[in-house]
């Protein structure tokens, strides 16, 4: 009885010095999982920066159903209000109010900048897919940056047509948001580092609310996002998410 009282202690003990290790596969799903929403609106600016002066402002109010479907129009600066987007699964589609034209985005159009920014058009096209539909797990490890301890995971494009054939994470231990992100082409070279610098807590979901993207081929420039406000799981009109929309 004694020797079955020491192991049962040894086994509780043991689990709690040397806890379950998770899974690559689980840490994916909790990162995939925190990006999951049935609708959401959202504020937001966006700052372009060269030489850490800002050379470009906008301010963009954004609906999105689910992953695959949005829209957003910019309100600011009034030479770019009235500029909308829509994306409806590997859709896109750009008003200028200027011209009253919309285009299609698509083909070479992908890889140009999105409003100027270190964005491009394809990086809000992969936005619409999770981590796990896209890119197969290559290696997991713990990396520290900065002293503190971050899940680190390597990703390769499952298929050759994929923006960024790889993407190396650092993601938060406690709220599985990827802190950092390396992305590469398939050569090997780097292209864009993306890292988020503030996380809010949204009901039981944390979001990003501020993050800064370099593009690594345009130099001396970086793009920095704020979120000004957010609203999860609300009523949103399908006329919302249509193509008459754009014109209105």
């Amino acid at each position: 009885m004694k020797k079955v009282m020491i192991v049962s202690i040894l086994f509780i003990l043991s689990n709690y010095i040397y806890p379950q290790q998770i899974t690559a596969e689980e840490v994916l799903k909790k990162v995939d999982k925190n990006f999951e929403f049935g609708t959401a609106e959202i504020v937001s600016e966006l700052k372009v920066y060269e030489n850490d002066e800002m050379i470009i402002y906008q301010k963009i109010h954004s609906f999105a159903k689910g992953k695959k479907t949005s829209f957003a129009e910019v309100l600011s600066p009034a030479r770019d209000a009235g500029t909308k987007f829509l994306k409806v699964g590997d859709l896109m589609w750009m008003y200028l109010p200027d011209a009253d034209r919309v285009i299609k985005i698509s083909g070479h159009l992908l890889r140009q900048s999105m409003l100027g920014s270190d964005f491009s058009y394809e990086d809000a096209m992969e936005g619409s897919k999770s981590y796990e539909e896209l890119y197969n797990i290559e290696k997991f490890s713990i990396d520290t940056l900065k002293g503190k301890e971050y899940y680190k995971i390597t990703l390769t494009a499952k298929d050759r047509k994929t923006t960024y054939y790889k993407r190396i994470l650092w993601i938060d231990k406690e709220n599985f948001i990827p802190m950092r992100e390396e992305r590469f082409s398939r050569q090997g070279k780097l292209l864009k580092v993306f890292e988020i610098i503030d996380v809010e807590k949204f009901g039981n979901r944390f979001y990003p609310v501020k993050a800064i993207l370099r593009d690594v081929l345009r130099k001396n420039t970086y793009t920095e996002m704020n979120v000004i406000s957010v609203k999860f799981d609300i009523t949103l009109s399908e006329d919302i998410f249509t193509r008459a929309n754009l014109t209105r």
